[in-house]
């Protein structure tokens, strides 16, 4: 059985990544995180600003749960940032 999966973040903030697996874990929606890795091979780490070199980090979650993520991730984005800088699927 095969699941489709969705992006629904793409971003170059670490730290803003980290905290939408946190929220997205509290909500039982299970995710994949692509690019995430890549960053600390070429020397970014978490306390590095972005750096548009590097491809952005993907989160990517089943298509039945994209809405909630969607939701969670923008009420997060919110209180976070003034301006966001990820862009939402």
């Amino acid at each position: 059985m095969s699941m489709e999966l969705v992006s629904v973040l793409e971003t170059g903030d670490p730290v803003f990544v980290s905290m939408v697996k946190s929220y997205l874990d509290d909500a039982g929606i299970p995710y994949i995180v692509q690019g995430e890795n890549l960053r600390g091979l070429v020397g970014a780490s978490l306390f590095s600003p972005s750096n548009p070199i590097l491809a952005p980090v993907v989160v990517k979650v089943r298509t039945r749960d994209a809405g909630r993520a969607l939701e969670i991730i923008e009420d997060l984005n919110k209180r976070y940032k003034k301006e966001p800088e990820g862009e939402y699927a």
